[in-house]
């Protein structure tokens, strides 16, 4: 894509992210398209339909998107229902061991 071009595509993304996670969403680009996006006072379902709503702003992007790729993502989820135990680090490494577990499992 180009530098230019795969910065735009992150700018988007994070623009997206932005919008449908709102007030309750701590969001961070740890670089090369990688973000973590920990989401405070919800449970899996809501978490779930916020994907939904992720995902239906990605299609209408790369609807309208006359370029040649398309934006893609994937992702990885943990729950905590109390105070979690263990650190962020730790739920961001549970995370990737279940978005790793589904992007083999999908390809």
């Amino acid at each position: 894509l180009g530098n230019a071009e795969g910065e735009n595509l992150i700018q988007k993304f994070s623009t997206i992210l932005e919008q449908i996670a709102g007030e309750h969403c701590i969001l961070a680009h740890v670089g090369n398209g990688v973000f973590y996006a920990l989401l405070t006072k919800t449970d899996i379902f809501s978490a779930d339909t916020l994907l939904l709503h992720i995902q239906n702003e990605v299609d209408k992007y790369n609807h309208k998107n006359k370029k040649p790729y398309s934006m893609c993502y994937s992702y990885g989820m943990a729950e905590s229902e109390n105070d979690p135990a263990g650190t962020v680090w730790d739920f961001v490494m549970q995370s990737n061991k279940v978005n790793y577990s589904e992007i083999v499992r999908n390809t």
